[in-house]
């Protein structure tokens, strides 16, 4: 007795097991790289035509007869397996490891469409192989043996198809597969932008960097929809062109990232603070780690600004485009990374503690497996992960428990440590801070390659930076009426940390200012009205901070948390004193006149900027076009007094819409407007002009906050031009025409 294969195994291995489009185009891709092609191109013919068809043209080695009839026909063979590799080294070109090995990935056709052509050919051959499947065929009746369905090969030497036919005038070898009768429709364009967004997170450029390899889609219909898309600057939106993944590589510089490699003998680890190297260590690998190597992780913390970066650079949210990424050999393994999916845990893991823990909303990153790894393989399905054997929980245990962990450590655990002891020789201090970021004591057998001189100070930045953070966090808790007592007490502990920080760090700078008395000297008259407005920004920062004090004591907490409170507020009117003791020293620190895109540092100002719930002030943001830059030389402090003081403004008058309107009108012109909805301007100021003025106002305050923005618009570009709209009458409008020294 023998076994008999039904007609019905090409659905089974076919368009059941490759469930979507998208995953189906990749395999083919994937055929192409195993074919030692350097270029793929993924052609949309006649989308919206009477014939619509789809092809993949490669320029790999090709097959002749005897590969199709003995491979390529062969349900289930893969040369990809090491016996094969070896026998077929030669006609390859490179060394590359083969991206798949199931013999399967073939029938992805059948999910595409009815009708198959294959056109291919070898260096050696003369003519073309055409092979011609009929894939209803194999439909028609079940009992119908497999090998029995005929197909159709051909020997040609002339092809009607012209893209079909360019291809072999210009390559002596290569493999070109068109499908015709296709099951669904690729007439709506965003179909063909989540297949190019698809790819570009299914590879991965470190890995090929090195590899000449290439992805491009080329669909002829939508040729004008780019075009429109281009010129509004709308890159994410284009179609046609290669497909590009530069997402890990752009967003780095904006973010905390670890970078790990493991070895057979050796694990590198590498933190990174917004592209500083903070340190560089080389240890050996543990033991329950020893059947793991060849692996490389890179995984980002983001912030909010560096989350609104990300969406401006991609056109999409973080947490929409998914979180970390498993490649093996430059090839993503899917679901990993997708916003939905949980592979390493960490989502279940923050349930436990939001203010303990990382989730995977703020991460993004990747992991790569090199080399052949057959330990580390990939289910058949193409859509469950990894086979879960030994070696890959080990892999799962080293991102979490390493990788991640030593992020966490750095950005939230600092926040507990204790003040290093003053006594200890400095290196001593800065090493020990290394072994409690990284975990672990650093042993006589490891290196320390690098140790960042400034850690101790960029650790105490980065709880000063969490401020902001930490107070929307607390907000947002008691806004959706999820009140966690032990979270909300856990929060404000770490808040009242972090403003110990900035204390602290306020103490340094007037500590440093005394001790520069000469510096008394040289303060002018011009000096003290610059100083009171820098002040003057210093105290709406400390009254913000109060109001939203003011707001969590308005809620119904028990009475421990309230004094909590009540401590905290002390910390802040303590900083609320040190401010005004703040002197030159200090302020030319933050005073340095440098060359930055104004825009960008306003979005990145912005992003942190606390706000509580609903009935507060919200930030909207209108860019013309939708992708600017304006670079100009301006001090950062005369930028966020302008920001600092419109903002209070509205608040005064209520408003709870602020609209921040960046017009590039000409390569030398940005129109900055500030908008809100608040109560506008009362009646009985008939000069407009005269709100600029210092001591007049239309609220209780000091009459400084508009005469500082006027100052600083100024300060910043002697061309600068800023006005009230009297025609504006749903609140109150500002415009500043920012114009360029020439």
């Amino acid at each position: 007795m023998e076994f008999r294969v039904s007609s019905a195994l090409k659905d089974l291995i076919g368009k059941e097991l490759i469930t979507d489009d998208q995953t189906a185009i990749f395999e083919l891709v994937k055929n192409s790289y195993d074919a030692d092609a350097s270029k793929v191109r993924v052609i949309f013919k006649s989308i919206n035509g009477t014939n619509p068809r789809i092809l993949v043209v490669d320029d790999g080695i090709g097959m002749n007869r005897e590969d199709i009839e003995n491979k390529w026909l062969f349900v289930g063979f893969s040369e990809k397996r090491e016996e094969y590799i070896r026998a077929h080294k030669e006609r390859k070109k490179t060394s590359r490891i083969y991206a798949g090995s199931k013999g399967i990935g073939r029938f992805s056709c059948d999910r595409l469409g009815k009708l198959l052509t294959i056109f291919s050919k070898t260096e050696s051959d003369e003519g073309i192989n055409e092979l011609i499947v009929f894939w209803d065929r194999f439909e028609v009746d079940q009992s119908e043996e497999f090998q029995n369905i005929e197909i159709d090969f051909n020997i040609v030497h002339s092809i009607i198809y012209p893209t079909v036919s360019d291809f072999f005038k210009t390559n002596t070898h290569g493999t070109v597969l068109q499908i015709e009768e296709l099951n669904s429709s690729w007439e709506d364009p965003q179909k063909l932008v989540r297949l190019k967004r698809y790819l570009q997170r299914l590879i991965n450029p470190e890995q090929f960097k090195n590899d000449n390899f290439q992805i491009n889609i080329e669909a002829e219909d939508f040729l004008d929809h780019d075009q429109r898309n281009i010129d509004k600057q709308k890159d994410d939106q284009i179609i046609n062109g290669e497909v590009q993944n530069f997402v890990f590589k752009k967003i780095e510089p904006n973010t905390t990232t670890i970078d790990v490699n493991i070895t057979v003998n050796e694990i590198s680890t590498k933190l990174f603070d917004k592209g500083e190297l903070i340190f560089q260590l080389e240890t050996s690998v543990p033991e329950h780690l020893a059947n793991l190597y060849g692996i490389h992780a890179s995984i980002s913390f983001l912030n909010k600004y560096a989350k609104s970066v990300f969406k401006r650079m991609m056109g999409i949210d973080s947490v929409d485009f998914g979180h970390i990424y498993l490649y093996k050999n430059g090839f993503r393994i899917h679901p990993y990374g997708d916003p939905s999916d949980d592979w390493l845990g960490i989502g279940r893991r923050q349930q436990q503690g939001h203010y303990r823990y990382i989730g995977n909303r703020d991460l993004v990153g990747r992991v790569e497996i090199l080399g052949d790894q057959v330990e580390l393989r990939e289910v058949t399905s193409r859509s469950s992960g990894l086979v879960m054997t030994e070696m890959a929980y080990q892999l799962i245990d080293f991102i979490k428990n390493h990788c991640i962990r030593i992020l966490e450590r750095y950005i939230i655990d600092a926040l507990n440590w204790e003040r290093i002891s003053d006594e200890t020789e400095k290196n001593v201090r800065i090493l020990e801070l290394v072994e409690k970021i990284y975990g672990s004591e650093v042993k006589k057998q490891d290196r320390v390659v690098y140790v960042n001189p400034r850690l101790k100070i960029l650790l105490e930045k980065k709880q000063i930076e969490k401020i902001p953070s930490l107070m929307s966090q607390i907000g947002n808790q008691i806004k959706h009426e999820k009140v966690d007592i032990s979270e909300i007490r856990e929060a404000i502990a770490s808040l009242n940390k972090s403003i110990d920080f900035q204390k602290k760090e306020y103490e340094r700078k007037i500590q440093i200012a005394n001790q520069e008395v000469a510096l008394s000297r040289a303060i002018t008259a011009t000096d003290y009205s610059q100083i009171l407005e820098y002040i003057h920004t210093i105290a709406i920062q400390s009254e913000n901070i109060t109001e939203y004090i003011n707001k969590l004591f308005s809620q119904e907490l028990p009475n421990n948390l309230k004094t909590i409170l009540q401590y905290v507020k002390i910390e802040n009117d303590k900083i609320s004193s040190i401010s005004n003791f703040l002197t030159k020293p200090d302020l030319l620190v933050k005073s340095t006149r440098s060359l930055k895109d104004i825009v960008d540092f306003y979005c990145s100002y912005l992003v942190d900027y606390p706000n509580l719930d609903e009935d507060r002030l919200r930030f909207k943001y209108e860019f013309i076009p939708e992708k600017l830059e304006f670079p100009v030389k301006f001090k950062p402090l005369e930028a966020t007094t302008i920001i600092d003081n419109i903002i209070s403004n509205s608040r005064k008058h209520e408003a709870t819409e602020l609209l921040f309107r960046f017009n590039k009108i000409s390569p030398e012109t940005l129109i900055i407007s500030f908008i809100d909805n608040g109560s506008g301007i009362d009646d009985d100021i008939p000069n407009l002009e005269s709100l600029f003025n210092k001591g007049v106002t239309t609220t209780a305050g000091s009459g400084i906050g508009l005469f500082s923005v006027a100052k600083s618009a100024k300060r910043i570009s002697k061309r600068s031009k800023i006005s009230v709209d009297a025609l504006y009458d749903k609140g109150f409008k500002i415009d500043w025409e920012l114009i360029l020294l020439l």
